[in-house]
């Protein structure tokens, strides 16, 4: 499991910034543990969706904490959206033009 840390340091810059400026601080502090999961890419629409894996969850824990989402969303600059499980777990963020990024996180094993 790679870390997007080590893969793309640069949006995990973005997601800082976008977080700190809507006072997410403790969401935050998730950033630098998260494990890349699985990466959704529809390239007629031009977006994709990353989603990231916790491992320290068992499967019933996962599915438990996936029942209620919220999604916080930013525009411009941005254009991501970040979906939050029922412990304010960060669960996976969706992309709007960011093929080459996409494209980045897909390609990591």
């Amino acid at each position: 499991m790679a870390q997007l840390r080590h893969v793309a340091p640069e949006f995990i810059a973005e997601l800082e910034a976008a977080l700190k400026h809507e006072g997410h601080d403790t969401v935050v502090k998730q950033l630098p543990d998260l494990l890349l999961g699985e990466v959704s890419i529809d390239r007629t629409l031009h977006i994709g969706y990353v989603r990231f894996q916790h491992p320290g969850l068992s499967e019933e824990q996962w599915a438990k904490a996936k029942e209620s989402i919220s999604t916080l969303t930013f525009a411009q600059p941005y254009w991501f959206n970040i979906d939050l499980d029922v412990s304010n777990r960060i669960c996976g963020v969706e992309l709007s033009d960011r093929d080459e990024l996409l494209d980045k996180l897909a390609s990591t094993k």
